[in-house]
């Protein structure tokens, strides 16, 4: 299991990686991707693309407002942070959305959230 950012009560929202083993003794393992990694972000939503090992993470509250970003964390060694840049329209900058992966289309579908406005 992988955990990406949050917050701890009070600004500034977090933008730390945690790594869950899910073996006979469970061990959290703090992780250090390459890249510059996404602004510390709240009530975003990821998926995990297991077909090409990546999380894609998206939207969220940053310290500024919601945002309409994407990153995306390869999980291979080295991982690492890329910020990508999307084509054509976009969702808003929202929170609380949910987000599913499709295997199939290799898309992330996001649904609902609070807008920006």
């Amino acid at each position: 299991m992988v955990v990406f950012g949050g917050a701890s009560g009070a600004p500034p929202s977090l933008n730390d990686l945690w790594e869950l083993s899910l073996g006979e003794s469970p061990t959290w393992t703090a992780i250090s991707p390459l890249g510059v990694p996404p602004p510390g972000l709240q009530y975003h939503s990821a998926i995990y693309d297991y077909l090409r090992r990546h999380m894609v993470v998206f939207g969220g509250r940053g310290d500024a407002g919601y945002l309409d970003e994407t990153w995306e964390l390869s999980l291979t060694n080295p991982s690492g942070w890329t910020r990508l840049e999307t084509i054509g329209a976009s969702p808003d900058g929202r929170g609380q959305h949910t987000a599913v992966y499709d295997p199939d289309r290799a898309s992330m579908i996001v649904f609902g959230g609070l807008p920006s406005a």
